[in-house]
């Protein structure tokens, strides 16, 4: 028997109070945009700002702001009486749900003192630990406390997850949803929701904009003319889960569009004649975010190569989303595919891929990743091949689309444009 959940969003946590009043959320609000980048770039989904995560983060730098001097190492996660983070979710008012025991509960802390974002995400960049918690797939949801320090900063960072809760983030520039799915341990008990294998997406009225369910898949096309609401529906053949997206105030906070904007507190789901999943918690919207316009200069490429001795870069620079998977890049016998870059890292559809993002392939003898073009927002994708098979190092290679060919490229050159044909 199949079953269905909607999520209800209920009461607020109150944030603790010393705390809060310092709490600097644009910074706040930049670690987020910052971890999700990360989160992207590395193929897992970016993260919802959640404010009984952002409660508990609170609480841990409001007592690390007591202490004369700020513990180093696993201490720094320890609060009053000796707790971590698990403990002190558990805790009311913040009552984080488990997935039906006490020790199945996702959440997890990582933290820094310093002067800047950039610092904090490289000290948890170089660090395996935090690397790992960073990046989990498990967690889906987070809360950041950034209060001054004679440092800088301390910054507390909780990650987590609740059972039946997959949120979606709109990227509206991109025009793109960002899904994610069910990855903690704990969810193969108690008939939540696992590895969701379908989505489809419904207008604001609940009614399904195709007449099949689709393979789940990390992100999908935004669909036209559906207004600031709709919903995505995901099932694992047994459970099904359904989230609300309003694309103006759910909006994935990302480096450049992370301005603290105040919000109102979003409409209920309405649970009708289904049976009701309560959660312990409210996930209310990220800040909602002025929509910049993407100017598109006269006579603009569709797409550029950026190519050098280590690296060759596919760059979507048309200002829109444009479809890259009929083309090929061909010297002689030798063609690649751009569906080659179709895996399980790829975190943007190759059939709407966003505007100023960009595609990346190298040999696997290189000894460390080269860096993506400076022109390129986010790298959704990269692969390696051998060393004989980099085309663009000598001679010169064509951009065919089926066989037609679009462009000439040499490889003296370093650059190569391309315009799309029409339709």
């Amino acid at each position: 028997m199949r079953r269905l959940f909607f999520i209800l969003f209920i009461d607020i946590v109150s944030l603790p109070s010393t705390a809060a009043a310092q709490q600097q959320e644009q910074v706040a609000a930049d670690t987020i945009a910052a971890i999700n980048a990360w989160r992207i770039e590395q193929g897992t989904w970016p993260v919802k700002p959640n404010p009984t995560l952002e409660a508990l983060a609170l609480l841990q730098a409001e007592y690390l702001l007591t202490l004369d001097d700020i513990p180093s190492g696993n201490p720094i996660h320890e609060g009053r009486q000796g707790e971590g983070v698990r403990e002190r979710a558990l805790w009311s008012p913040y009552n984080w749900p488990t997935y039906g025991r006490v020790d199945r509960i996702a959440v997890v802390e990582i933290a820094y003192v310093g002067q800047k974002v950039d610092n904090a995400l490289g000290f948890w960049q170089g660090s395996e630990v935090h690397r790992t918690a960073a990046l989990n797939p498990a967690y889906r949801e987070i809360g950041v406390a950034a209060v001054p320090h004679p440092y800088g900063y301390v910054f507390i960072v909780v990650l987590g997850s609740q059972p039946n809760v997959l949120p979606v983030l709109p990227d509206t520039n991109a025009g793109i949803l960002y899904l994610s799915n069910e990855a903690f341990w704990g969810s193969q008990v108690n008939g939540w929701i696992r590895d969701a294998t379908q989505v489809r997406l419904l207008n604001e009225d609940r009614q399904p904009l195709s007449d099949d369910w689709m393979a789940w898949q990390p992100t999908l096309p935004i669909p036209q003319g559906t207004g600031n609401k709709l919903y995505v529906e995901f099932s694992d053949g047994v459970t099904q889960v359904e989230t609300e997206v309003n694309l103006e105030t759910d909006r994935v906070l990302l480096p450049g569009n992370s301005l603290v904007v105040a919000v109102s507190t979003p409409t209920p789901v309405s649970s009708g004649t289904e049976p009701t999943q309560t959660n312990d918690t409210a996930t209310p919207p990220a800040a909602a975010l002025p929509s910049t316009p993407t100017v598109v200069p006269p006579n603009r490429a569709d797409v550029t190569l950026i190519y050098d001795s280590r690296s060759l870069a596919i760059l979507n620079t048309s200002g829109h989303v444009i479809d890259l998977t009929r083309l090929e890049l061909v010297q002689g016998d030798n063609r690649l595919p751009l569906t080659a870059w179709q895996t399980i890292w790829l975190a943007a559809p190759l059939n709407t891929f966003p505007a100023n993002d960009c595609l990346q392939v190298w040999a696997w003898t290189e000894a460390s990743d080269p860096a993506q073009p400076g022109e390129c927002r986010y790298q959704r994708g990269a692969i390696n091949i051998a060393p004989e098979k980099r085309f663009w190092l000598t001679g010169s290679f064509e951009v065919q689309q089926e066989d037609l060919v679009l462009a000439t490229c040499e490889a003296t050159a370093g650059r190569c444009t391309i315009s799309l044909p029409a339709g």
